[in-house]
This record gives C-alpha cells, sequence and structure tokens, in this order.
C-alpha cells in the first residue's frame, strides 16, 4: 500500500511538472519581455556618434536590453536596403541629413544629432589651390568655382538653390578623384568631416581649406517607420533628457571627429557665406534653438 500511495503521489507530481514549467515561462516571458534588443545598422567595430548616442539610449531606456548591430560585422549595406528594413521593422531606425522626403516617408526624431552642425561647411581642396581660397571674400566670386557634392544629398539642393555650381556622382567615393581631376574647385564637408577623409585619401594632393565656411541649416536625424510615433517620442524624450543633464554636449565634444574638427577648423577666423535652406520643413524650424550650434557657442572653442 505504501508503495501504491508513493507511486501514486509521484505520478501526480510528474503531471504537475508540465504546469509548474509553463508557468514559469511565462513568468520568465512577462519580465523580460519588457525590453528587446534596439536593431540598428552599423557595426560594433566601428563607434561614430550616433551609435555612441544610442548606447547611452539604450542604459536609460526601459523598453530596450541592448543595441543589436542588424547587419553584423559587415556594417552598413546599402542606403537603399537601410530604408526598406526600416519600413519592413528588421531595423528599428536610421539616421540621415533630413529632407522633406525622409520626413514624409518616415516618422523623424527632430533632434539634431551633431547640433545641426551639419550644416556648418569647410572645403576640401587641391593643395595647389589653396592660394586661391585664402582670398575668397565675396559670394561673387564663389559661384565662380564649382562644388563637388552626391547627387542625391540634401545639400545639392541647397547649393544649387543658392547659386553655387555643382558637380554631382552618385558615388561617394568617386568625389575625391573629380576634385583632383579638377571637375570640381571644392568639397564642401562638415566642419568635423575633412580630416579623417583626407587621411583616407592620401593617394591625392589634397588639404582642407583654411579660409572659407558656408553656413545653412541642416541636421542628421534618426528616422523610424512611418507612423511609429510611440517609439519615436521615446527616444527623444532621452535624448532630451540627455541634453538637460549636460551628457550630450560631452559625447558630442567627446567624439574623435568632432574633437578633431573644433581643435583644427578654427571657425570664428573664417569668411563666412551664409545660404539659405528653402527646403526646411516647418517641423524643422519650430526645434528649440538650444538643440543648434552656431559660430558665437563656446563649443566652437577647441577642446
Amino acid at each position: 500500500m505504501l508503495r501504491k500511495l508513493s507511486e501514486s503521489k509521484l505520478h501526480n507530481n510528474a503531471m504537475k511538472l508540465p504546469y509548474i514549467a509553463l508557468f514559469t515561462a511565462l513568468i520568465t516571458v512577462h519580465i523580460t519581455g519588457a525590453a528587446s534588443p534596439l536593431k540598428i545598422p552599423g557595426s560594433s567595430k566601428v563607434s561614430t556618434l550616433p551609435t555612441d548616442v544610442l548606447h547611452e539610449v539604450v542604459k536609460r531606456s526601459d523598453k530596450f536590453s541592448r543595441i543589436d548591430y542588424v547587419y553584423g560585422e559587415q556594417g552598413d549595406a546599402s542606403f537603399s536596403r537601410t530604408q526598406e528594413d526600416v519600413i519592413q521593422g528588421k531595423l528599428d531606425l536610421m539616421w540621415t541629413a533630413t529632407s522633406e522626403f525622409y520626413e514624409t516617408h518616415y516618422s523623424a526624431i527632430y533632434f539634431p544629432i551633431y547640433r545641426g552642425s551639419l550644416g556648418i561647411r569647410i572645403g576640401i581642396i587641391k593643395q595647389e589651390n589653396a592660394a586661391q581660397f585664402a582670398n575668397l571674400t565675396s559670394l561673387h566670386t564663389l559661384k565662380t568655382f564649382t562644388a563637388c557634392q552626391g547627387k542625391l544629398w540634401a545639400d545639392t539642393k541647397i547649393l544649387e538653390a543658392n547659386g553655387v555650381n555643382v558637380a554631382a556622382s552618385h558615388k561617394y567615393f568617386n568625389l575625391f578623384p573629380m576634385l583632383e581631376g579638377g571637375r570640381c574647385d571644392y568639397f564642401p564637408r562638415a566642419f568635423f568631416e575633412p580630416w579623417s577623409e583626407i587621411e583616407r585619401e592620401s593617394q591625392y594632393r589634397l588639404t582642407v581649406d583654411e579660409h572659407m565656411l558656408i553656413r545653412y541649416k541642416l541636421a542628421n536625424f534618426f528616422f523610424v517607420k512611418k507612423g511609429n510615433l510611440e517609439l519615436a517620442k521615446h527616444i527623444y524624450d532621452i535624448l532630451v533628457q540627455m541634453h538637460r543633464d549636460g551628457s550630450y554636449e560631452t559625447m558630442f565634444r567627446a567624439d574623435p571627429d568632432v574633437r578633431r574638427g573644433l581643435r583644427f577648423a578654427k571657425l570664428g577666423n573664417r569668411e563666412v557665406f551664409d545660404f539659405n535652406n528653402p527646403y526646411l520643413t516647418d517641423a524643422v524650424r519650430e526645434i528649440s534653438a538650444e538643440f543648434w550650434l552656431n559660430l558665437d557657442d563656446e563649443a566652437f572653442s577647441a577642446p
């Protein structure tokens, strides 16, 4: 009888085990399911300001557990694929210079990643043309030169709208041999971009112009799938929190390219040509001035 009772008890306990396991699994899903990976382009081997910012966003978020680099160690896919993967939900977001197209087809997070300094442009030029740009003081003379630009870049339309001649290419890497070969005279870059580029393209005799600066309003934004306003607001709120507590500015100034630009660009000593960006949307125009850099900001002093 004792043996039969023991067998019966074991049988009953065994019958309960699947239910206990299922209950435990459901509790685990409930607890851990609140946080999921934030799926982004890029590579864990390459640190950029946008990826560094997103790592900090995840640390402060109750929705995300970690960063997931969807493309693995290959880094970025083609930008057309990146755009499609955001639409399909394979990526949670992407980042690029804003335009009416992107703000229409995606939901923008209206926080300028580089504090709007994408529109503060200095030129990469041929070394032998440095004297020409040293004497450049008038917009009329500037318009006699031709700028190199990407054919589909927002900057191209802005420059053309302001009467600047542009030689454009679909491929970014073609712009350096175009400049070397004389098809254009200068390649306007955001103030933090040129030094790493001319180091990488050292096969060409290029340098950074020290005298001219073109300025217009343009920003890089994070973009999420159209209509995903909850995600857009969640990330925006964290970015604003970072800005208000000073950590965003610290991260911005610590970025190696930004640090180099602040050190070498000497932005306060340049001839400034202010251009209008007629393609700004109302939403961009309404962004608070506190998020934008300008040439009078203390942040333009060398760190």
